[in-house]
């Protein structure tokens, strides 16, 4: 009976769960079908609760009928419950919840669940629905089979726990042919508490000097034109990049390293630029950069969140197992461009308005021998907005930038390298004039009844937040053309990872593919490269640059794992990337 009744509500929260991605993601009617098609992975669990569970529930239930069968409404009642929640968090973030939950702080996590979510009626409801469903059912439905019937659930039921690794079949994606499929199938509570428990039980590799060194050798075989320099530290190579940049460049008017200017703006793939399709781009200022410009469209990030981009393009590291920055106190020694500029008497920049501690940002900055941090600036507006319970990762991109332009009106040091990372186009995906850029978007795209104009019309508040991002940028780049030192100025502009719920694409390697611009009015010539190019390969190829044309000093090795550009204007790709999903 309470079998069979699991059942029904696993199946009615699975149809629930797709209606909602019906409704708030780009989610087809063939994906619902997928979906419904996942009640195997629901009915594999069931037998394996009723294999585990059925001698122990009998022998209770024959001394405590009462309260073993409230204990077991009760547990159906929570599993339609969490079961709810956690399509709640697959709807807002495009995959089920794993172990990224155990790579957070309690407070960080308070933080990102309050600034991250919006409560919409759509999203209120399914949870509710999914809770009185399960309450009805239990009230209505009971099931009363045969003694017959009963022994043979069981023993099916047993010999299919027993015969079928339940946690093999979640582990290795079986059933579905592509990743995107198995995560929208799968049993999402199941896969939570698998992924969370491997993580928990992963054993460490035992880092002996033999260990290491093998390791070290079958990484250096990836690589057979680079010189390495020592087994013990396997990154260790010659800095021997070639310079791809120079020959695109005129040199500085007065001789002198450039300026650079470092722009990285929160979520931004590479289908946002109109790359994938033309017809809907929201970035109109950045599609017109980049035809000024040298502009790589197959840029690759490493990772899906923004705690991998600050160490991949300043420093060309690993991740290490939650992320290059998390490892503190201290940080693993290392070398980065940030503290080649420094050396080589840049004055450096970080421009934030949300809240750089968080994953250790400002740490790894500081450590890179950045000498201003803007975060402490922004602590009272962010503080305001707390009490107000108006949250948000921070200040908006307009009031980041015009702060920016005041500090550096007063800033008189050159060479200088200034970093911003934006955080309009971050989660809760709001800003006081969002209604007039929803309103321009219907206004100016045409809509039709393709999977593209659904999606875009579905997450309305998201591509506006692109479009005002993108009108920021353009007003800042006004400003910096009226400095004295625009001439000398280089300006890198990328994504830190592509926006996953507006890439529900099949490929997950699309979840990774972001924009990368390189403009400067010292520019002689410009280009467009098909070639496919990393965050990895930003620092060796700057670096590379510098050292070939000015006075810039570097060391004679280093540890980068990416290497120079690839300038090639057809396709391909030479890459050898490790990628991270979530933390």
């Amino acid at each position: 009976s309470f079998f069979l009744l699991l059942l029904s509500v696993m199946f009615v929260v699975r149809v629930l769960f797709g209606i909602e991605l019906l409704i708030r993601t780009d989610v087809e009617w063939s994906d619902f079908f997928i979906i419904l098609s996942g009640f195997i992975y629901d009915v594999l669990l069931a037998a394996n609760v009723l294999a585990i569970l059925c001698i122990p529930l009998l022998c209770l239930y024959y001394f405590f009928p009462k309260i073993t069968t409230a204990l077991w409404y009760i547990a159906i009642v929570l599993y339609a419950l969490v079961t709810a929640l956690l399509a709640e968090y697959f709807c807002n973030t495009s995959s089920p919840l794993d172990h990224v939950v155990l790579a957070y702080t309690p407070l960080e996590l308070k933080e990102t669940v309050l600034a991250s979510v919006t409560f919409s009626f759509v999203q209120i409801v399914f949870p509710v629905l999914a809770l009185i469903g399960s309450i009805l059912m239990i009230i209505f439905i009971k099931p009363k089979p045969r003694v017959r019937f009963s022994l043979a659930c069981i023993v099916v039921a047993i010999v299919v726990s027993c015969g079928v690794n339940y946690k093999s079949l979640v582990r290795n994606e079986m059933f579905y042919d592509s990743h995107k499929n198995f995560l929208t199938a799968t049993n999402q509570l199941s896969y939570s508490l698998i992924t969370i428990s491997d993580y928990l039980n992963e054993e460490q590799t035992p880092f002996t000097a033999e260990a290491i060194s093998n390791v070290a050798k079958q990484y250096h075989s990836l690589y057979p034109n680079r010189t390495y320099v020592n087994n013990e530290y396997p990154f260790w190579r010659k800095a021997d990049d070639v310079d791809v940049l120079g020959g695109f460049f005129n040199k500085t008017v007065d001789g002198k390293s450039p300026n650079i200017v470092f722009i990285i703006v929160e979520s931004l793939g590479r289908r946002l630029t109109g790359v994938d399709n033309p017809k809907y781009s929201f970035t109109p200022f950045l599609d017109s950069l980049a035809q000024q410009s040298l502009y790589w469209e197959n840029c690759l990030a490493t990772a899906q969140r923004t705690f991998g981009v600050l160490p991949a393009v300043f420093a060309s590291v690993p991740h290490g197992k939650y992320g290059f920055a998390d490892y503190r106190n201290p940080m693993a020694d290392h070398n980065s461009l940030l503290k080649d500029l420094a050396q080589n008497g840049y004055d450096i920049s970080f421009y934030y308005g949300g809240n750089a501690s968080f994953t250790s940002q400002n740490l790894f900055m500081k450590t890179n021998n950045v000498s201003y941090i803007s975060n402490d600036v922004f602590t009272e507006n962010y503080t305001q907005r707390k009490k107000q319970k108006k949250y948000s990762w921070g200040v908006d991109d307009a009031d980041l930038f015009a702060f920016a332009e005041k500090r550096k009106q007063e800033q008189t040091k050159s060479p200088y390298a200034d970093v911003y990372l934006t955080l309009t186009s971050h989660e809760p995906f709001n800003f006081p004039s969002i209604e007039t850029y929803e309103l321009r978007i219907l206004k100016t795209y045409a809509f039709d009844d393709s999977k593209e104009s659904r999606n875009i019309q579905k997450n309305l508040s998201k591509f506006a937040c692109f479009l005002y991002t993108d009108d920021c940028l353009r007003q800042f780049f006004d400003y910096y053309k009226t400095r004295k030192d625009f001439a000398n100025t280089i300006f890198v502009i990328t994504g830190d990872h592509r926006m996953s719920p507006l890439d529900n694409d099949a490929n997950p390697l699309f979840k990774y593919s972001i924009p990368l611009i390189i403009y400067s009015p010292l520019l002689k010539s410009t280009k467009t490269m098909q070639g496919v190019v990393s965050q990895y390969d930003i620092t060796p190829s700057i670096e590379a640059f510098l050292r070939q044309n000015y006075a810039f000093k570097t060391y004679t090795n280093c540890h980068w794992i990416g290497n120079s550009f690839d300038t090639s204007t057809n396709f391909r790709c030479n890459k050898k990337q490790a990628f991270m999903l979530n933390n």
